[in-house]
């Protein structure tokens, strides 16, 4: 089966994008694999010199089956260039790989990415796969538990992969928010991904931010399904450091986990059911977003008529 397509959305940092590339050019799967590049526009004038530098770079790619360049001439901003640009693609091949400019991959990562595609198609309640986990200190693992990959109530954004029938079924509208709202049980089921889940929809629900991804895991919940986790990383963000050269932490405030570069597809889960003990580990890293204690949470309610 041909790997699926490789979809990558860059912006205006030519060193983060130059080291995204190298190191999916250093995976095994890269010279069978189409490329598709999203470069969006200048948001400023001001922005507009290293989104050139950035599509320097983009246009001297080698190493990849097929690269195609799509440069947007109007800033789109991320949540609106990630909705268009992965369902063009996924309309053409059903399935997609995408990152952002941010990341660095192990050898590895297309070639887990692959086969989780290709393995866990058939599993409807598997909703995207991920090449992403945190490190074992903050995740903790439990010692007897028997697979390398895992499920979670949360999707993830770092080096994510999906397919048609799922992508199809978002409701990028969220039409059924108000019903939502009122629903506490539906946000606590929601939250099992993390206590931050509903206050961010509520968050985009009124536009004090532009996400694409809560919008993803919140169609993961009305569908009730899981997004696929590896037991160890393959997947490394490198847009929180200051300096551009380590990755220091995460936005968490948690290190980098380091990056599996030896995987087998040996212990693949052949049932669709969640490990408790990970699920709560995992509630317990994404806590509920500062914003409620803020002015802005304050404000957000009064709008929606719940104060």
């Amino acid at each position: 089966m041909a790997p699926a397509p490789l979809t990558l959305f860059t912006y205006n940092r030519p060193i983060h994008t130059e080291r995204v590339i190298a190191s999916l050019l250093k995976n095994r799967l890269a010279g069978e694999t189409e490329l598709f590049v999203y470069s969006d526009g200048p948001r400023k004038p001001a922005d507009a010199p290293l989104v050139q530098r950035v599509r320097k770079i983009l246009h001297s790619i080698t190493g990849f089956r097929r690269v195609q360049i799509i440069e947007q001439e109007q800033n789109r901003g991320l949540a609106n260039s990630v909705i268009s640009g992965v369902s063009e693609v996924i309309q053409r091949f059903g399935k997609v790989i995408v990152v952002e400019d941010d990341l660095f991959l192990s050898p590895n990562f297309l070639t887990f990415m692959n086969a989780m595609l290709d393995f866990y198609r058939p599993f409807e309640k598997v909703y995207s796969v991920t090449g992403f986990s945190y490190p074992t200190g903050a995740l903790p693992i439990p010692k007897d538990y028997p697979y390398d990959v895992y499920l979670s109530h949360r999707c993830m954004s770092w080096g994510w992969a999906t397919w048609l029938e799922r992508w199809q079924t978002v409701d990028w509208e969220v039409t059924d928010f108000d019903r939502f709202l009122r629903d506490r049980r539906a946000q606590r089921l929601f939250n099992r991904g993390g206590e931050d889940l509903s206050d961010m929809l509520k968050l985009q629900r009124i536009g004090e931010i532009d996400s694409w991804a809560i919008r993803w895991c919140y169609a993961h919940f009305q569908n009730h399904a899981f997004c696929l986790y590896p037991v160890r990383s393959f997947v490394r963000n490198l847009g929180f450091d200051q300096s551009g050269t380590h990755c220091g932490v995460s936005r968490k405030g948690l290190p980098c986990p380091e990056l599996d570069d030896h995987w087998t597809a040996d212990r693949l889960l052949d049932s669709i059911s969640a490990d408790h003990q990970i699920v709560n580990s995992f509630r317990r890293i994404h806590k509920r977003s500062i914003i409620t204690k803020t002015k802005t949470k304050i404000k957000l309610f009064l709008r929606m008529g719940v104060l």
